[in-house]
């Protein structure tokens, strides 16, 4: 945990928010005893956004970004055109459960009405975050990165099956044939089918206890519903799996900061600059939806009312699913 001398503390912060009142942010400060504690803020467009794309919302924190060490958590959704918005910040002193609470019910406090609440929110596995997104949304529903759970049991089975000294090209097909197993045990599109294969991935398995244990104790016991298909596909996901949205948003972000060791100031002037340009791709997004028809739409009966109505992202599922048999 950081800590500054008062005049610094309040220096920073009276610069940070002055910043924010010149372009008018939604934003709050916690201060807790001498030190400033976390900031929030969301620019006001991203109020607009989230109100009218509520439906997934993805969050993460990413680091680097000040000379403080404080991780910039950041929310992401995505509109109709499935472009992605940021939501809101926050600057963090931890990465506690009561911090990410606190940081979350800034962000409810943004939406307008409880339909506009996030049918799904995706994190990482940080219990923390987890714990907080339960208590501050918990009629949303908590799905968690698939990539993130692939990476962690790959390392794992990497760490623990080991064979003999010169079968190493074996070794790597084992460790292969794991991974897969594990993967196909994810995609699991029913509960019966996900019985199944779990039944199957546990022979795999015998040999190595410790493995299966692991995977168990800290995946499927605990979060299977939360990745596997056969229960996240009863929510309103979009097809995102994974928390790459808003990983993609902070390798943007990095590109915009010239100083990862620089102060909050820099941290925000950096991070207007980025939205100020992903509120025009935004825009164009919607202009093309409003002014161009695919040819492939055209003179089509089912398709005769949804042009420059709905999004070409949405006309383009429908395309897909009306076409599945053909």
């Amino acid at each position: 945990k950081y800590h500054l001398d008062i005049e610094r503390k309040r220096s920073r912060e009276h610069d940070v928010i002055k910043a924010m009142l010149q372009r008018p942010y939604p934003s709050l400060v916690d201060e807790g005893g001498e030190y400033l504690q976390d900031i929030f803020f969301a620019h006001p467009r991203s109020l607009s956004l989230v109100n009218s794309f509520p439906t997934v919302l993805v969050m993460n924190s990413t680091y680097k970004t000040n000379k403080y060490n404080m991780p910039l958590f950041e929310i992401v959704g995505f509109t109709s055109t499935e472009r992605t918005y940021n939501v809101g910040f926050a600057w963090l002193t931890n990465e506690k459960e009561d911090n990410f609470i606190w940081a979350l019910q800034q962000l409810r406090s943004l939406v307008r009405n409880e339909g506009s609440l996030p049918k799904v929110i995706l994190t990482d596995r940080d219990t923390a975050l987890m714990n907080a997104v339960g208590q501050v949304f918990p009629t949303s529903a908590a799905m968690v990165c698939r990539v993130h759970v692939e990476k962690n049991v790959g390392s794992k089975i990497k760490e623990i099956v080991k064979l003999r000294q010169g079968e190493e090209v074996k070794e790597e097909i084992v460790w292969a044939n794991l991974e897969k197993a594990f993967m196909h045990l994810l995609y699991s599109d029913t509960i019966d089918v996900y019985g199944d294969r779990l039944m199957e991935f546990r022979e795999l398995c015998k040999m190595w206890p410790r493995l299966l244990r692991y995977i168990e104790e800290t995946v499927l016991d605990t979060d299977k519903e939360k990745v596997v298909c056969a229960w996240v596909d009863k929510h309103m996901h979009m097809g995102n799996y994974t928390t790459n949205r808003v990983e993609s948003t902070h390798g943007v972000l990095k590109k915009s900061l010239t100083d990862s060791s620089g102060d909050l100031v820099k941290g925000w002037e950096a991070i207007h600059h980025m939205l100020g340009l992903q509120f025009t791709e935004v825009q164009t997004q919607f202009g093309q939806s409003m002014s161009v028809e695919e040819h492939r739409y055209r003179d089509v009966r089912l398709y005769s009312l949804l042009p420059f109505k709905v999004s070409r992202a949405a006309l383009d599922y429908i395309y897909q699913e009306a076409n599945i048999n053909f």
